[in-house]
């Protein structure tokens, strides 16, 4: 995973019950790949008409905190992950993964991961440590997944999380795949010791890819082995040159990708690391993107990756080196403004307003921008917040559209935007509402 900017953590050498742990997840692990990858699914390829506009009231399907979403190869299909109602106010609910048929809304399949993870968790750490069953199902204090993403040709869903056990090892990062429908479930696990180094899994053996720190960079390219190789590396002291603008590259497919995938764009005026009320102007303007990656060949998956960096719009003062340090930013890598869409809504942020957060997501052709922006009201609620398009080589507005306002309003929820990965369809999840809306041809703005 590459990250910045973190704390510096001194990196724990595994002990003699940290090596047998992680022998025997390693192990646990092999077991369950080897007893469920022998049968994967066909899928015969429909592609049905889609609508217009389509609707989708997760609560209404027992999800109640969508955390991700995803599209199918071929765009038949979505879906999303998130969390259950919990049983009490101090819960925060299992995980349930709800796949739809994105032309009809219908709900296809099910996925409770929660119960695979904990059965597999348990039974390594018991194995290992000669821990009662008891002792080893109590060790488990909290399952975080993160993402969903789709196998390149759309017959497995796979699912990352990460698990904080306590001792003997503090942290585990998972991967759970199953077929679409639910079934032939394989549970994958590893220690982390919190060195930096991402996690690449070889999905084909059921174990762990070698893999080195990956410096943050404004691409990646698949290489041999699960291997990525960083394209146009980036510092904290001078932007690159941004490259022609081209192909956002879709992770869970592509041969390389970029890291302008789904994510946020904010303008931050306070100190964070004191919960300061004074506003510091001029502010910095970030870049947050956090996904996983899934080889072309379905055999290697990047966990996670998040690039957390400083974006300079032209016409706008530079923050001091002693704003980057309060912020925590000084070593966050200076990225180029991608594009003039981009530029624009830098510009158009309120340079003297806390909080200003934007979500984006730019077509996978790199042609158009989708921007939401979170809108209170006078109690500081939220209100409805329309989608707003801008082509991106002159950063004209095309178009807006409004999501559909018919479920419950999730207070701890991010918004999501998620384009089909032909470009024709715009999935978004608006966590005022509690509805996914589904655009599609006919109502999306062309850039024509």
């Amino acid at each position: 995973m590459a990250h910045l900017p973190m704390p510096d953590r001194p990196a724990q050498q595994p002990g003699l019950s940290q090596a047998i742990v992680a022998r025997a997840i390693g192990l646990l692990s092999l077991s369950i790949f080897i007893v469920f990858s022998a049968c994967s699914p066909s899928y015969d390829g429909r592609t049905p008409t889609a609508p217009r506009q389509l609707v989708l009231v997760p609560q209404h399907d027992g999800l109640d905190f969508p955390q991700d979403a995803a599209w199918s190869p071929d765009g038949t299909r979505i879906a999303i992950l998130g969390r259950t109602a919990p049983l009490a106010p101090s819960d925060s609910g299992p995980h349930v993964v709800n796949t739809y048929d994105a032309t009809s809304g219908t709900l296809m399949a099910q996925l409770h991961p929660d119960p695979l993870v904990q059965t597999s968790i348990t039974a390594a750490l018991q194995s290992a440590a000669a821990t009662p069953s008891s002792a080893a199902s109590s060790a488990l204090q909290s399952i975080d997944f993160v993402h969903v993403l789709w196998s390149p040709t759309g017959q497995r869903l796979a699912l990352t999380f990460v698990v904080f056990t306590g001792q003997p090892l503090p942290r585990l990062d998972g991967l759970v795949v199953a077929t679409p429908d639910g079934k032939q479930p394989q549970v994958l696990l590893h220690s982390h010791d919190l060195t930096p180094m991402p996690t690449v899994w070889d999905v084909s053996t059921g174990s762990l890819a070698p893999s080195s720190p990956l410096p943050p960079a404004l691409g990646y390219q698949w290489a041999t082995g699960g291997t990525l190789a960083p394209a146009t590396p980036l510092n904290a002291s001078t932007p690159p040159a941004q490259p022609a603008a081209g192909q956002i590259g879709t992770p869970d497919a592509a041969p390389s990708f970029t890291i302008w995938q789904p994510g946020q764009v904010a303008l931050q005026l306070t100190n964070p690391t004191n919960n300061s009320p004074q506003i510091t102007v001029p502010g910095v303007y970030t870049w947050l993107t956090d996904f996983a990656a899934w080889s072309p060949d379905g055999r290697y998956l990047l966990a996670d990756m998040s690039i957390f960096g400083q974006l300079q719009p032209s016409h706008r003062q530079l923050p001091s080196a002693q704003t980057l340090v309060q912020f925590r930013l000084d070593h966050a890598p200076l990225l180029p403004v991608r594009d003039t869409a981009l530029e624009q809504l830098l510009l158009a942020m309120p340079p003297d307003s806390p909080g200003a957060s934007y979500s984006v997501a730019w077509r996978p052709d790199g042609r158009v921008l989708a921007i939401q922006v979170e809108v209170f009201d006078s109690r500081g609620n939220p209100s409805q917040s329309a989608v707003t398009f801008y082509e991106t080589a002159h950063g004209a507005k095309i178009g807006s559209l409004s999501p559909a306002a018919q479920g419950a309003s999730f207070q701890n929820a991010a918004n999501l935007l998620r384009w089909s990965r032909d470009g024709t369809r715009l999935l978004i999840f608006d966590h005022s509402f509690g509805t996914v809306t589904i655009w599609g041809s006919g109502l999306l703005p062309s850039d024509a």
